[in-house]
């Protein structure tokens, strides 16, 4: 039924039965004048980037159902959903303005290049200063294509880098510009072919591959293409709310085993969507400031908030070395650990000043966004 309405709401260009007036679609409608937000596309980004924070910086340790729950299946919506918004805005401004798509793509590959850039100088300076003691300082394995591809070398404490969003980003603008010089039929045909493709990579046996890879994301092109094109399609969020839960009750009951990566499973393809149409459909007389401001730093906050959780722990660390003693304690049952709180608590204080800081400075702020 899904894929029966996704393709008549590709190819439907007949005019209504009742008005005779042809039915038109985002990409058909020019653009007001002047920057107008996108109070949806704003929603989403900023859901997605405190869904971000809170997989990579948790408050609470998981202890539980609902904790794992909200870790596995909720948090690890954030990444599939910045695709999608990217995606979505990408094919609104490129059909607008000409040659946006190659200026944009440039632009997305310079902000790769600054950030990993950051990513190895952090590198540096961590493992130079002494801090982690057991940290290998074995340069020769940093400078790899799989670290180039990341984004940069691991971080003691706080893992991977993050800006293989960026490199992935990059391509699905390349490959979402060639699909929009398609005529509307070719369209049609390929994005059918990517969600087979995606439903084949998703559930035939496979080797597994890393949560990074291409294949876990190219399914959202096609579904930022339907969003784009017709108005209509905010109103799938129910069925597609109803497919997130029921795929993720399939996967815990052992149902619907998991073949690939993390982000290779249906439910976090149903969540996304779901998601970005309710925050589509979603009506603001004025947007609220800290969504506005979510959504406007998003990139900043996306790239810098694990360098200040490492100092966040560089912190803790310190603190618990001394002669004062931590213990974990309960709110309405619920385990709170003092490092984690404190890390989490100093990981967005810190995030903010530096973000306001770094903002300040003309060249970092053209180089990084």
């Amino acid at each position: 039924m899904f894929a029966h309405y996704y393709f008549d709401c590709l190819v439907d260009d007949r005019p209504d039965k009742m008005s005779f007036e042809k039915k038109s679609s985002l990409l058909d409608r020019p653009l007001p004048a002047g920057p107008v937000r996108d109070h949806g596309a704003d929603i989403a980004k900023a859901m997605a980037i405190v869904l971000v924070f809170l997989w990579h910086v948790k408050p609470v340790r998981d202890f539980c159902v609902l904790t794992n729950l909200f870790y596995c299946d909720i948090t690890l919506i954030a990444v599939p959903l910045f695709y999608l918004v990217s995606i979505y805005l990408f094919i609104q401004k490129s059909v607008q303005k000409k040659w946006y798509g190659v200026r944009r793509t440039g632009r997305v590959l310079r902000m790769y290049i600054a950030w990993t850039a950051l990513q190895y100088l952090a590198f540096i300076v961590v493992t130079l200063s002494g801090l982690f003691p057991h940290f290998p300082r074995d340069f020769s394995f940093v400078f790899n294509f799989r670290a180039l591809r990341m984004g940069g070398p691991v971080l003691p404490g706080v893992g991977d880098p993050v800006f293989y969003f960026l490199f992935n980003l990059a391509a699905f603008f390349l490959i979402t510009q060639a699909l929009l010089w398609l005529p509307r039929f070719l369209q049609v045909i390929v994005s059918i072919a990517v969600v087979f493709f995606t439903a084949g990579v998703f559930f035939l046996p496979h080797t597994e591959f890393g949560y990074w890879d291409i294949r876990n994301f190219l399914v959202y092109i096609p579904c930022a293409l339907l969003f784009a094109q017709k108005k209509g399609a905010k109103n799938l969020w129910w069925i597609a709310g109803i497919l997130y839960v029921t795929a993720i009750i399939f996967q815990r009951t052992g149902q619907l085993p998991q073949v690939g990566g993390i982000y290779s499973r249906p439910s976090i393809i149903f969540g996304a969507i779901a998601v970005f149409s309710c925050a589509l459909s979603v009506n603001f007389g004025k947007e609220p400031g800290m969504v506005k401001w979510l959504s406007e730093n998003s990139l900043w906050i996306f790239g810098l908030h694990k360098y200040c959780q490492l100092s966040g722990i560089v912190l803790w660390s310190f603190l618990s070395n001394k002669s004062v003693r931590f213990f974990e304690f309960y709110i309405a049952g619920i385990p709170i650990d003092p490092g984690m709180l404190f890390v989490f608590i100093t990981t967005a204080l810190l995030t903010f000043a530096v973000i306001t800081a770094m903002q300040r400075v003309w060249v970092l702020k053209k180089a990084l966004s």
